[in-house]
């Protein structure tokens, strides 16, 4: 189990998630323990923690009633029996469920081709390969390949799962499983405004395979599985000091920034993945100017209704950390942005010069919201592009920070 205490969400920095799966399991041990004997207390209960859900992170309530509802279905009894039991277990849920299924038709109501929180083309699957090179690969290995010993405890989880498939466990039985491993290999992986759709269920999937592991296994396999994990926590303990090291390095030119008031900084990171390969070690680093010199919040997630707190009016291209990100992405260079207006199906004669006029157009709009501006890896093609009123005020290695002169 020691992957998955410090697993790939955490690591990510996806701590809303990665704070609500462990919270969907306790709830599933107070479901478990009201099929057994239901009270009004323990509904209520329910109840509280739906709401601490929803805030946390909607889809995990959704797993769990997903689960709840299964067992309802599959468990012996008559069909009185059955609704009895449904509305002990899913009767609390019902207005925090009311509450997600209205946010999640307003992001699909706000989702078109020109919304501000996501294309309809946005929307992507995995192939089955990267499906389940995902299994491990975004639950128990970390960083990097020094982490990679938790495929050892991962293989052997897979062998007792599939070795105890029939036990019978309350809520996780043998049919909760095919709805899960459906959604997980059939549903996008990416969807407008929401990432990582299909792996949400991932660690549910996990925890099915946890509760079939046996009291006791044979000496040495025990033996091989400690191994594994130190070798694990050890890998990954030295990743996050490299990923330490990366920070020090992103926020060198933080002394630089005034803190008397919160400063107005943009960060352009072209280069989020340092140290590490299996995720983005500075992805959010911005976040670190608002810690150590109180500038104002950038990688903010309130960009669309299903999240518990969001913008009061939509953001503008450069306060919108999605869209300053598909920037980064699509247009680096001449040559990537003539590639991104080919894959689109758009003409891309002159380009070059789009390129310098698009890239002009964003320097204005940073111009009128920002005073400060962090470089991160930048092409020389972009730098080429900041106008005279932006000067280096700091740089060191891939860092520059660019301030509006006054």
């Amino acid at each position: 189990m020691a992957p998955m205490v410090h697993n790939w969400w955490t690591l990510m920095g996806m701590l809303n998630f990665a704070f609500a799966f462990p919270l969907g399991l306790l709830l599933l041990i107070i479901l478990a323990r009201q099929i057994e004997r239901p009270t009004i207390a323990r509904a209520v209960v329910i109840a509280g923690f739906s709401f601490v859900l929803w805030y946390a992170h909607g889809i995990v309530i959704l797993v769990v009633a997903l689960l709840a509802l299964i067992e309802v279905l599959v468990r012996p009894g008559t069909w009185r029996e059955r609704l009895s039991m449904g509305v002990g277990l899913l009767g609390p849920m019902v207005p925090v469920g009311a509450l997600i299924v209205v946010t999640i038709a307003r992001h699909a109501l706000e989702t078109t081709h020109e919304a501000t929180y996501g294309r309809v083309s946005d929307i992507y699957y995995q192939d089955n390969f990267s499906a389940l090179y995902d299994l491990w690969a975004h639950w128990s290995f970390g960083m990097s390949p020094l982490s990679a010993s938790g495929i050892v405890t991962a293989i052997a989880l897979v062998v007792f799962a599939a070795r105890n498939a029939r036990a019978r466990i309350p809520l996780f039985s043998a049919w909760a499983v095919a709805p899960l491993l459906f959604i997980f290999f059939f549903f996008p992986n990416m969807a407008p405004g929401f990432g990582y759709v299909d792996e949400r269920v991932l660690p549910f999937l996990w925890a099915w395979a946890l509760v079939r592991v046996p009291s006791s296994v044979p000496r040495w396999l025990a033996s091989m599985l400690a191994v594994a994990s130190v070798l694990w926590a050890a890998g990954t303990a030295c990743d996050l000091f490299r990923g330490e090291r990366d920070l020090d390095d992103f926020t060198a030119a933080a002394a630089e920034i005034p803190d008397a008031e919160p400063a107005r900084l943009l960060t352009l990171n072209f280069a989020p993945r340092v140290s590490s390969s299996n995720t983005w070690s500075l992805l959010h680093a911005s976040g670190m100017y608002t810690v150590l010199r109180g500038a104002h919040p950038q990688d903010l997630w309130a960009d669309s209704p299903s999240m518990p707190i969001r913008h009061t009016l939509p953001p503008s291209l450069v306060e919108d950390p999605v869209r300053v990100r598909d920037l980064i992405k699509s247009a680096p260079t001449p040559a990537k942005y003539c590639q991104t207006l080919q894959d689109a199906g758009l003409p891309d004669y002159d380009c070059e010069a789009r390129f310098q006029s698009m890239w002009r157009g964003v320097w204005e709009a940073i111009d009128a919201r920002y005073d400060y501006v962090i470089l991160w890896g930048a092409p020389a093609a972009v730098v080429a592009t900041v106008p005279k009123l932006f000067a280096p005020r700091f740089s060191r290695g891939k860092l520059t920070l660019l301030a509006k002169e006054p």
